[in-house]
């Protein structure tokens, strides 16, 4: 067990590690790594490096390239300083501020931001380690829209990149040689004046029936091809294609246990189309039902990036479970899964449940007075009062009625 704390008490108290610091002969550790300073102040806290994912391709790409010159920095330090530690690995609320914190590798969906390929990029071709994706990787940052760069930034761990693009050879590429990231085991990549809009429109007006354009990224580690990563250019909104992204873990029927499942917009050829926004329905039958509803905006969901997240938690009845989405003009999708039976005994009580449920506090109670007591003024402030409140159940009814009938 090691003894632990921010520098300047750390050193008073003797103990193990410092947070922070610069002792030559104290091992310290960085927390909170990649954040902290760079916020404009404590109050607003907007920084360069916290952001939504839904901001799109050119924030989350300033974002990763900044991180990407903290990181040299940290290469850089002697090695009495042992590491650092990102706060934190996922969006979240904080609770002390409004806005969640959004320096993470995955946002609350647990989607992931360009960072994260950043540093799965620092990793040596050669590591392996057992649960996570390793080996020789390549992450093309470009979405190749009509609002893309010109400028291809590729992450990897490779030593030499090859670019097609259009059926074109665009040449090889080193790791970049900008100081920015001389540190970093595997700076990124930068193909200069590759994508432009016009060489697509070049290939003619009739994109429904020709290939789409393809960029084709080739990875060599001394002389050997060891990666590939394809991508291609979006045609228009087609239909939706369903998935559950459950990491490989089985969805238990314990009544509280949930899933992701994934509505991605795609095209005739199955291309994500990152700049469709939908508000995509989901609809559940089997043991199971959508966490959360039109009130939470959880269910319709707005497509962000080309992709809307729906929370699916079983029932405490394993069975096949049934999840379809829908959005106006696109083709509707449908996914079968399983609910596995739970392996050890549970504490579920549903005479409980049923009496710790919240009040809807929809439900209009009006307790009136007797006649004699209320001034006239009052009686027509609570009438007013009354109406309105009907009033604003019959939306929010108008509003689950339109979720559940997309189609209307």
């Amino acid at each position: 067990m090691y003894t632990v704390t921010d520098y300047e008490e750390a050193k008073k108290g003797g103990l193990d590690i410092y947070y922070h610091g610069n002792d030559k002969n104290i091992n310290s550790f960085n927390r909170e790594f990649g954040d902290g300073d760079e916020v404009d102040d404590w109050y607003s806290q907007k920084s360069i490096v916290r952001v939504k994912r839904e901001r799109g391709k050119k924030a989350m790409l300033i974002q990763a390239l900044q991180q990407a010159e903290y990181l040299s920095k940290r290469f850089e330090t002697d090695k009495v300083r042992i590491g650092a530690a990102m706060w934190a690995g996922i969006d979240h609320q904080r609770g002390y501020h409004p806005d969640p914190f959004l320096v993470d590798h995955l946002n609350v969906s647990r989607l992931p931001r360009y960072t994260y390929y950043l540093y799965q990029s620092q990793n040596h071709p050669n590591y392996k380690s057992k649960g996570i994706k390793t080996g020789p990787m390549i992450y093309i940052v470009n979405e190749l829209t009509q609002l893309s760069p010109k400028d291809v930034v590729v992450f990897s761990n490779c030593d030499t990149l090859k670019l097609t693009w259009l059926g074109k050879d665009c040449g090889t590429q080193k790791p970049s040689k900008d100081s920015k990231y001389e540190n970093l085991p595997h700076p990124p990549f930068v193909f200069k004046n590759i994508f432009s809009l016009s060489d697509v429109k070049s290939r003619g007006r009739n994109g429904k029936d020709e290939a789409p354009p393809k960029m084709i990224l080739e990875g060599f580690v001394k002389g050997e091809l060891v990666a590939k990563q394809e991508k291609i250019y979006a045609q228009r909104s087609k239909k939706i294609q369903l998935s559950v992204d459950g990491a490989g873990i089985d969805l238990v029927a314990d009544g509280s246990d949930f899933t992701p499942v994934r509505a991605t917009i795609i095209d005739q050829y199955g291309t994500k189309k990152v700049l469709a926004e939908e508000n995509i329905y989901f609809e559940v039958t089997g043991p199971a039902k959508v966490i959360g509803g039109a009130n939470n905006f959880a269910n319709p969901v707005k497509s962000s990036f080309g992709i809307a997240t729906a929370l699916i938690r079983a029932t405490n009845k394993p069975g096949t479970i049934t999840v379809k989405a829908f959005v106006n003009g696109l083709e509707p999708d449908s996914l079968i899964f399983e609910s596995k039976p739970v392996s050890f005994k549970t504490n579920y009580n549903k005479e409980y449940l049923e009496t710790s449920k919240k009040v809807n506090k929809n439900n209009v109670v009006i307790n009136q007075l007797k006649e004699e007591k209320i001034s006239n003024d009052v009686k027509v402030l609570k009438e007013e009062v009354k109406r309105l409140r009907l009033e604003l159940i019959g939306k929010n009814q108008d509003i689950m009625e339109l979720g559940s009938n997309p189609q209307r």
